[in-house]
């Protein structure tokens, strides 16, 4: 692991130790950091997941019939 020194912000450190339920800086910033990356995970599914029940809504609605009919691929290029 890398070891890099830098200033803390010693309330944020404590507070976010409190909710983390960790000790000491070290394992503080590492939880912290871990999480922060869960929810950036998280997010990006929420996201993709949101995507996808559009395209679902979307197909259910009949926005895509259209693709099955023979002969589309030669009306769109036309």
């Amino acid at each position: 692991m890398a070891k890099t020194e830098i200033a803390l912000d010693e309330t944020a450190l404590a507070a976010a130790a409190q909710l983390l339920g960790t000790k000491g800086p070290e394992e503080t910033v590492n939880a912290a950091l871990r999480m922060m990356a869960a929810m950036q995970h998280v997010a990006g599914v929420e996201r993709r997941t949101r995507a996808l029940q559009q395209l679902i809504k979307l197909d259910e609605e009949g926005a895509f019939d259209d693709l099955a009919d023979p002969g589309f691929e030669r009306k769109v290029w036309e």
